[in-house]
């Protein structure tokens, strides 16, 4: 059988959409499809390096990114109520790149930017459409996707690239292990509108007795991102834990505004909204005053 594609794509996000705009710079014939109805809206994850952004802006877009974030080489510490030091980061290599800072951008306005690049080349993102199977031939593998509506189509690649994340489909039924351990942690994450002593564009770091807020700037779509945990809470959960430690739990707002006060107090007092990340999968945006937020378990 002839191949029909060099290349199909399976996974949409920021791994799969840079792939995808190599392809396009190189004219290789390719499809990309995701199972999901829609791009990520909320931040997940958020920091770029100067060699990824090099690399970006071959085709244009390392500079539109930029543009899209907040960069920093700071890192501001605070312990036990007290700023005590400030790092700057990043200092090797400096000189040899035009990026000289880490961009701290939200993965929906990376997602964005590629988004934009591909349609712009005329190139289709198949959303709601999933790989059900696939088999190896000798000048190829031959794959069965299947749309949301049920309709099922064959087609015939050179090659199949799994970019379909951590629980990657392609890679387990390729067989190839997923090596490494398991650490589970429970923490809170929000993009936040928060008041209190954060220098403006650098990372912002509170530890104070057993709680850590750590706060990046962030620009879109709040000012800042924060991560938060404290360790007795932690040991509670832990020592409650059953088999499923990937289950989010409701978090009550006074809850979130504890876990953020008590290792930086003076910091979050009047935070406008928050964007909770729930097991990766969805946002749920709150209106302070009114509703409960989530905590993530990873």
């Amino acid at each position: 059988m002839s191949c029909e594609l060099d290349a199909l794509i399976v996974g949409a996000g920021p791994t799969g959409l840079v792939l995808a705009t190599q392809l396009q710079s190189y004219g290789t014939r390719f499809r990309i499809i995701d199972r999901l109805l829609d791009r990520t809206r909320e931040s997940r994850a958020l920091g770029v390096q100067a060699r990824t952004l090099e690399l970006l802006q071959t085709l244009g877009l390392g500079e539109r990114l930029v543009a899209r974030g907040k960069t920093s080489t700071r890192l501001k510490l605070h312990l036990e109520g007290r700023a005590v030091a400030a790092v700057t980061l990043g200092d090797i290599g400096a000189v040899d790149t035009r990026f000289p800072f880490i961009l701290f951008v939200s993965q929906a306005e990376t997602e964005d930017v590629l988004n934009e690049y591909l349609r712009a080349s005329g190139v289709m993102i198949e959303r709601g459409t999933a790989l059900v199977s696939y088999q190896r031939e000798d000048d190829g593998v031959e794959c069965l996707l299947q749309r949301g509506d049920g309709r099922q189509e064959r087609i015939h690649a050179r090659s199949l690239v799994g970019c379909d994340g951590a629980h990657s489909t392609v890679r387990k039924w390729s067989g190839i292990e997923f090596e490494g351990g398991s650490y589970p942690q429970d923490f809170v994450l929000g993009d936040i509108e928060a008041d209190g002593p954060l220098e403006p564009n650098a990372i912002n770091s509170f530890a104070r007795g057993d709680g850590v807020a750590i706060f990046f700037p962030l620009g879109r779509p709040a000012t800042s991102r924060v991560v938060a945990m404290n360790a007795d809470a932690q040991s509670e959960t832990e020592a409650g834990r059953t088999s499923s430690p990937d289950i989010a739990r409701a978090l009550q707002l006074s809850e979130l505004q504890d876990l953020v006060n008590s290792p930086s107090p003076g910091v979050g007092n009047d935070i406008g909204y928050v964007l909770i990340l729930e097991e990766m999968l969805k946002a749920l945006k709150v209106e302070l005053e009114a509703q409960p937020a989530a905590q993530e378990a990873d």
